[in-house]
Parts: structure tokens; C-alpha cells; sequence
């Protein structure tokens, strides 16, 4: 006897139930995969490298399976959803939809899904190129004027400091010192506060390579990989690239849902309900592909 069963399909299960229900997740599946591999057919692009290197990658349109999905829910006549959703990281983004359906005190749920990779590249313009240049030669000028202004910097606080008979302290005492005279600590702050300001072109250097380097961010294309092949719900939790769809049966107790399952206690009438809603999945997957 079959006791405590987590029903997801598909399963390992040598039952009769089970094995039908394998039956029917393995056509629903290969159709979707169908259909997955028929709307995001790849298409090849010329990007740029961080190098500036030109290099072609293949990327598909994500937009394309959420109007799948839409297509789909429209065909699902005895199943409700709540709308697709997206798990989204920075760099791995899971479209998916969620159908559920009622049967007797059973919920039985379907889930699709893929599961890929957005990889950064820049776009196809030589203007990147200059930037990375210019950028280059800023660094190098900001480094030179830096040690200047530091050197600067470093005369004025030591003269300020003899005036004061404290430039032989330790540096620990020399800190205490600073820490509990503000007027001090303001006076030599606003020092070499007027050592950068009397250095204009060392600001205008700075600012302008956050231009160049915010010019630069917002040439950063998104280009999407994903394998298309089917893997499971733990290959979507480990972040495995792929197309997914699996079924969810749970019994509802007193209110709430288990998906604890005495496979034998399924009346025949139930049992043939819940293949018959399996059914309909495949039939609506049949006529979005027509």
C-alpha cells in the first residue's frame, strides 16, 4: 500500500496511477519543449566585448513565452492561474505560470517554466572604444594630479602641526590629539579641502570619468542563453538552465493542502478527473502548436 506519498509527477512510482500519470507528464512535457525550442528560436547578434573585440552571440526574445503562456491560459478551460511570474537575479530569470485546478477535496497544479541566463555585452558601436581610451588616459592624469595634491597635502599638515610642537607625537597621540581639539581638526581639514579646490581641473577629471563611465554602463546589452533540454524542479532550485514543467497533486484537509497522499484512498472517479485534467493540459499545449 502506498502511503505518504509526496504526489509530484513526474515520479519514480510503480503503481498503476502513477505510471499514467508519468505517461501523460512525458507527452505534456515533450510538447512544451516543442513549443519552447519553435517560439525562441535563437538568432545571432554582433556584440562588443569588454575589450572592444566584435564577436556575434545567439539571444531569443523572453517576451515570446510569456505571450506563450497567455496563449495557453486562454485554452485552459477548467484550470484558473494567477498570471505569470518571474524569479529574477541579476543574472538568471525564470518566467513561469502556475495553473491550478480543484478536483473533489484534491488541488492539482501544473507548472511551466524555463529557466536561463542574461550575459552582459556591450552594443555594437565604436564610440565604446574612444570611451575605454579616454577613460585610460584619465586614470592616468588623475593618478599624477593625486600624488601632487598628496604631497601637498602632507607639507601643509606638517607645517600646521610643528606650529603647533605636535608633529613629533606618536601617531596614536597625534590622533588623540586631532580627536579632541575640533577647532583643529577643522582648521586642517578645511586645509586640505583648499588644496583640492585650488585644483579645479582634478575635480573636472573625476567628474567627467563618472560620465564616461555611466556612458559606458548604459551601452550594456542584455543577450539570453538557455539549454533546451527539460530538467526538473531540483535542477531549477540549483540554477540549471532549462525547460520545466511538472504537476503537483495535494489533498485538502480541513481547510488547508498536504501533499501527502494514500494513493489507494483515490476514489476511481477522482483518479480518472485528475487524467482527464492532464488531458486537457496536452489538448490545449496541441492547439497553441497548430
Amino acid at each position: 500500500m502506498l502511503v505518504g506519498v509526496i504526489m509530484r509527477i513526474p515520479n519514480k512510482l510503480s503503481d498503476e496511477f502513477s505510471i499514467q500519470l508519468n505517461n501523460l507528464h512525458s507527452n505534456i512535457s515533450q510538447k512544451y519543449l516543442e513549443i519552447v525550442k519553435k517560439e525562441l528560436q535563437p538568432q545571432q547578434v554582433n556584440v562588443m566585448l569588454a575589450d572592444a573585440s566584435v564577436t556575434q552571440h545567439d539571444t531569443f526574445d523572453p517576451k515570446k513565452i510569456t505571450k506563450f503562456y497567455e496563449m495557453l491560459a486562454g485554452k485552459m478551460k477548467n484550470w484558473s492561474s494567477q498570471g505569470i511570474a518571474e524569479t529574477d537575479r541579476p543574472d538568471l530569470k525564470r518566467p513561469h505560470v502556475l495553473f491550478a485546478t480543484l478536483i473533489e477535496n484534491y488541488s492539482l497544479s501544473s507548472y511551466f517554466g524555463i529557466q536561463y541566463h542574461a550575459l552582459p555585452f556591450y552594443k555594437l558601436d565604436n564610440r565604446i572604444k574612444d570611451i575605454q581610451i579616454e577613460i585610460m588616459e584619465l586614470d592616468d592624469k588623475v593618478a599624477t594630479t593625486k600624488g601632487e595634491i598628496s604631497r601637498k597635502e602632507n607639507a601643509v599638515l606638517e607645517e600646521e602641526l610643528s606650529k603647533r610642537d605636535i608633529a613629533n607625537l606618536g601617531f596614536e597621540e597625534m590622533l588623540t590629539t586631532m580627536y579632541n581639539d575640533q577647532q583643529l581638526y577643522n582648521e586642517l581639514t578645511r586645509k586640505v579641502d583648499d588644496i583640492e579646490s585650488d585644483n579645479p581641473g582634478y575635480l573636472d577629471m573625476i567628474e567627467r570619468k563618472d560620465e564616461l563611465v555611466t556612458e559606458l554602463k548604459n551601452m550594456i546589452i542584455e543577450l539570453n542563453r538557455l539549454s533546451l533540454v527539460l530538467v526538473d524542479h531540483n535542477q531549477l532550485m540549483t540554477g540549471e538552465e532549462g525547460v520545466a514543467v511538472y504537476f503537483d497533486l495535494e489533498v485538502i484537509r480541513k481547510g488547508e493542502k498536504s501533499g501527502t497522499i494514500e494513493i489507494v484512498k483515490i476514489s476511481s472517479t477522482v483518479k480518472k478527473t485528475i487524467k482527464d485534467r492532464f488531458e486537457e493540459v496536452e489538448l490545449a499545449l496541441k492547439e497553441v502548436l497548430m
